[in-house]
Protein backbone atom coordinates (compact mmCIF):
# COMPACT_ATOMS: atom_id res chain seq x y z
CA UNK A 1 0.00 0.00 0.00
CA UNK A 2 2.75 2.19 0.88
CA UNK A 3 4.07 2.01 -2.52
CA UNK A 4 1.25 2.22 -4.21
CA UNK A 5 0.94 5.67 -2.16
CA UNK A 6 4.04 6.68 -3.03
CA UNK A 7 4.30 6.20 -6.57
CA UNK A 8 1.13 7.23 -6.79
CA UNK A 9 1.82 11.20 -5.45
CA UNK A 10 5.17 11.50 -6.78
CA UNK A 11 4.35 10.12 -9.91
CA UNK A 12 1.35 13.00 -9.58
CA UNK A 13 3.11 15.84 -8.80
CA UNK A 14 5.92 15.34 -11.33
CA UNK A 15 2.91 14.98 -14.10
CA UNK A 16 1.03 18.33 -12.64
CA UNK A 17 4.49 19.98 -12.74
CA UNK A 18 4.58 19.12 -16.43
CA UNK A 19 1.04 20.09 -16.75
CA UNK A 20 1.30 23.38 -15.59
CA UNK A 21 4.54 24.16 -17.74
CA UNK A 22 2.50 23.27 -20.77
CA UNK A 23 -0.79 25.32 -19.56
CA UNK A 24 1.33 28.05 -18.55
CA UNK A 25 2.78 28.37 -21.71
CA UNK A 26 0.05 27.47 -23.94
CA UNK A 27 -3.28 27.14 -22.37
CA UNK A 28 -3.53 30.69 -20.57
CA UNK A 29 -2.25 33.34 -22.88
CA UNK A 30 -5.29 32.27 -24.43
CA UNK A 31 -7.26 32.63 -21.54
CA UNK A 32 -5.62 35.35 -21.38
CA UNK A 33 -6.74 36.66 -24.47
CA UNK A 34 -10.57 35.59 -24.51
CA UNK A 35 -10.76 37.49 -20.95
CA UNK A 36 -9.89 40.91 -22.96
CA UNK A 37 -12.35 40.15 -25.38
CA UNK A 38 -14.95 38.97 -22.57
CA UNK A 39 -14.33 42.35 -20.57
CA UNK A 40 -14.55 44.53 -24.04
CA UNK A 41 -18.21 43.46 -24.83
CA UNK A 42 -19.28 43.86 -21.73
CA UNK A 43 -17.88 47.30 -21.30
CA UNK A 44 -19.55 47.72 -25.35
CA UNK A 45 -23.44 47.48 -23.13
CA UNK A 46 -22.48 49.25 -20.31
CA UNK A 47 -23.30 52.98 -20.76
CA UNK A 48 -20.16 55.62 -19.74
CA UNK A 49 -17.80 52.55 -19.70
CA UNK A 50 -15.14 52.47 -22.32
CA UNK A 51 -13.63 49.18 -23.07
CA UNK A 52 -10.04 50.22 -21.58
CA UNK A 53 -11.39 50.86 -18.61
CA UNK A 54 -13.65 47.79 -18.35
CA UNK A 55 -10.03 45.69 -19.61
CA UNK A 56 -7.47 47.19 -16.91
CA UNK A 57 -10.29 46.96 -14.00
CA UNK A 58 -10.08 43.55 -15.10
CA UNK A 59 -6.39 43.20 -14.98
CA UNK A 60 -6.31 44.60 -11.75
CA UNK A 61 -8.43 41.98 -10.08
CA UNK A 62 -6.29 39.15 -11.31
CA UNK A 63 -2.57 39.69 -10.53
CA UNK A 64 -0.43 37.29 -12.66
CA UNK A 65 1.50 35.72 -9.64
CA UNK A 66 -1.51 35.11 -7.71
CA UNK A 67 -2.98 33.45 -10.80
CA UNK A 68 -0.06 31.46 -11.81
CA UNK A 69 0.67 30.28 -8.16
CA UNK A 70 -2.93 29.18 -7.57
CA UNK A 71 -2.84 27.42 -11.12
CA UNK A 72 0.49 25.58 -9.68
CA UNK A 73 -1.11 24.66 -6.29
CA UNK A 74 -4.31 23.26 -8.29
CA UNK A 75 -1.60 21.10 -10.97
CA UNK A 76 0.51 19.66 -8.37
CA UNK A 77 -2.94 18.72 -6.43
CA UNK A 78 -4.60 16.71 -9.17
CA UNK A 79 -2.09 15.79 -10.77
CA UNK A 80 -1.40 14.09 -7.11
CA UNK A 81 -5.09 12.92 -7.01
CA UNK A 82 -4.86 10.88 -10.73
CA UNK A 83 -1.93 9.84 -9.82
CA UNK A 84 -3.06 8.09 -6.78
CA UNK A 85 -5.95 7.12 -8.97
CA UNK A 86 -4.01 5.38 -12.00
CA UNK A 87 -1.25 4.01 -9.50
CA UNK A 88 -4.38 2.22 -7.74
CA UNK A 89 -5.75 0.61 -10.70
CA UNK A 90 -2.20 -0.47 -12.45
CA UNK A 91 -2.06 -2.15 -9.09
CA UNK A 92 -5.34 -3.79 -8.92
CA UNK A 93 -4.58 -5.07 -12.74
CA UNK A 94 -1.85 -7.34 -10.74
CA UNK A 95 0.76 -6.64 -13.23
CA UNK A 96 4.12 -4.91 -12.88
CA UNK A 97 4.05 -2.83 -15.29
CA UNK A 98 6.25 -1.74 -18.22
CA UNK A 99 7.36 1.58 -19.60
CA UNK A 100 4.81 0.85 -22.58
CA UNK A 101 2.07 -0.39 -20.57
CA UNK A 102 2.56 2.60 -18.67
CA UNK A 103 1.90 4.69 -21.67
CA UNK A 104 -1.01 2.20 -22.33
CA UNK A 105 -2.42 3.52 -19.11
CA UNK A 106 -1.99 7.02 -19.64
CA UNK A 107 -3.58 7.06 -22.61
CA UNK A 108 -6.83 5.26 -20.91
CA UNK A 109 -6.74 8.23 -18.69
CA UNK A 110 -6.46 10.61 -20.96
CA UNK A 111 -9.76 9.01 -23.03
CA UNK A 112 -11.47 8.53 -20.10
CA UNK A 113 -11.18 12.02 -18.16
CA UNK A 114 -10.99 14.16 -21.29
CA UNK A 115 -11.06 12.73 -24.64
CA UNK A 116 -14.60 11.39 -24.32
CA UNK A 117 -16.09 14.02 -22.33
CA UNK A 118 -14.42 16.51 -24.82
CA UNK A 119 -16.10 15.45 -27.52
CA UNK A 120 -19.41 15.97 -26.36
CA UNK A 121 -18.33 19.15 -24.33
CA UNK A 122 -15.18 20.88 -25.61
CA UNK A 123 -13.25 23.03 -23.61
CA UNK A 124 -14.67 26.24 -23.23
CA UNK A 125 -13.30 29.94 -23.12
CA UNK A 126 -14.42 32.54 -20.65
CA UNK A 127 -17.37 33.53 -21.82
CA UNK A 128 -18.96 30.13 -23.61
CA UNK A 129 -20.30 28.83 -21.01
CA UNK A 130 -24.47 29.04 -21.01
CA UNK A 131 -25.08 26.26 -18.16
CA UNK A 132 -23.58 27.07 -14.86
CA UNK A 133 -20.20 25.39 -13.30
CA UNK A 134 -21.96 22.91 -11.12
CA UNK A 135 -23.87 21.73 -13.70
CA UNK A 136 -21.02 21.28 -16.42
CA UNK A 137 -18.70 19.74 -13.60
CA UNK A 138 -21.32 17.25 -12.65
CA UNK A 139 -22.05 15.76 -16.24
CA UNK A 140 -17.93 15.82 -16.37
CA UNK A 141 -18.09 13.54 -13.69
CA UNK A 142 -20.98 11.29 -15.11
CA UNK A 143 -19.15 11.14 -18.24
CA UNK A 144 -15.82 9.96 -16.51
CA UNK A 145 -17.34 7.76 -15.14
CA UNK A 146 -19.30 6.21 -17.35
CA UNK A 147 -16.34 5.64 -19.24
CA UNK A 148 -14.03 3.95 -17.15
CA UNK A 149 -16.64 1.60 -15.80
CA UNK A 150 -17.44 1.15 -19.78
CA UNK A 151 -14.07 0.60 -20.58
CA UNK A 152 -13.03 -1.36 -17.45
CA UNK A 153 -15.55 -3.93 -18.52
CA UNK A 154 -14.64 -3.91 -22.01
CA UNK A 155 -11.06 -4.87 -20.96
CA UNK A 156 -11.46 -7.08 -18.24
CA UNK A 157 -14.79 -8.85 -17.84
CA UNK A 158 -14.90 -12.30 -19.49
CA UNK A 159 -18.73 -12.52 -20.59
CA UNK A 160 -19.61 -11.22 -23.67
CA UNK A 161 -22.67 -9.39 -22.39
CA UNK A 162 -20.71 -7.68 -19.73
CA UNK A 163 -18.67 -6.53 -22.57
CA UNK A 164 -21.40 -5.39 -24.24
CA UNK A 165 -22.70 -3.52 -20.91
CA UNK A 166 -19.51 -1.85 -20.96
CA UNK A 167 -20.37 -0.22 -24.68
CA UNK A 168 -23.36 0.91 -23.83
CA UNK A 169 -21.98 2.59 -20.92
CA UNK A 170 -19.10 4.45 -23.24
CA UNK A 171 -21.95 5.20 -25.43
CA UNK A 172 -24.04 6.37 -22.93
CA UNK A 173 -22.37 10.11 -22.83
CA UNK A 174 -22.76 10.95 -26.21
CA UNK A 175 -26.41 9.66 -26.27
CA UNK A 176 -27.18 11.90 -23.48
CA UNK A 177 -25.76 15.15 -24.52
CA UNK A 178 -23.62 17.19 -22.94
CA UNK A 179 -24.71 20.49 -21.21
CA UNK A 180 -25.57 23.93 -23.25
CA UNK A 181 -22.86 26.23 -24.37
CA UNK A 182 -22.40 29.46 -25.76
CA UNK A 183 -21.61 30.48 -29.62
CA UNK A 184 -18.44 32.82 -28.47
CA UNK A 185 -19.59 35.02 -30.98
CA UNK A 186 -17.69 37.69 -29.49
CA UNK A 187 -14.81 35.45 -29.03
CA UNK A 188 -12.55 34.76 -32.99
CA UNK A 189 -12.98 31.47 -33.97
CA UNK A 190 -9.70 31.07 -34.27
CA UNK A 191 -8.79 31.82 -30.56
CA UNK A 192 -11.42 28.85 -29.82
CA UNK A 193 -9.45 26.37 -31.76
CA UNK A 194 -6.42 26.63 -30.67
CA UNK A 195 -7.68 26.92 -27.36
CA UNK A 196 -9.54 23.51 -27.54
CA UNK A 197 -6.29 22.07 -29.33
CA UNK A 198 -3.76 23.92 -26.96
CA UNK A 199 -5.72 22.20 -23.82
CA UNK A 200 -6.08 18.46 -25.06
CA UNK A 201 -2.36 18.53 -25.90
CA UNK A 202 -1.38 19.60 -22.51
CA UNK A 203 -4.15 17.47 -20.84
CA UNK A 204 -2.49 14.17 -23.23
CA UNK A 205 1.38 15.12 -22.47
CA UNK A 206 0.10 15.36 -18.55
CA UNK A 207 -1.31 11.92 -18.59
CA UNK A 208 1.49 10.37 -20.80
CA UNK A 209 4.01 11.62 -18.18
CA UNK A 210 2.15 10.28 -15.49
CA UNK A 211 1.29 7.28 -17.09
CA UNK A 212 5.06 6.73 -17.23
CA UNK A 213 5.95 7.87 -14.26
CA UNK A 214 3.72 5.50 -12.40
CA UNK A 215 4.66 2.83 -14.26
CA UNK A 216 8.80 3.42 -13.36
CA UNK A 217 8.06 4.19 -9.88
CA UNK A 218 6.10 1.32 -9.15
CA UNK A 219 8.49 -1.14 -10.96
CA UNK A 220 11.30 0.40 -8.53
CA UNK A 221 9.67 -0.07 -5.84
CA UNK A 222 8.46 -3.47 -6.11
CA UNK A 223 11.94 -4.63 -6.00
CA UNK A 224 13.49 -7.18 -8.48
CA UNK A 225 11.62 -9.93 -10.11
CA UNK A 226 11.96 -13.01 -7.94
CA UNK A 227 14.36 -15.62 -9.03
CA UNK A 228 13.28 -18.33 -11.30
Amino acid sequence: MRRILAAGIIAGLCAGAVGFTVQALRVSPLIHQAEIFEAQALARARLGESPGESVAAADRRRHPLVRAGLTLAASLLTGAGFGLLLAGAIAFSGRRPTVMEGVVWGFAGFAVFTLAPALVLAPQLPGMAESGLATRQLWWLGAAGATAAGLGLVVFAGRRTARAAGLALVALPFIAGGPATGTAAALPAALVAAFVAASMTGSAVFWAVLGVAVSLLLSRFSGPPPAA
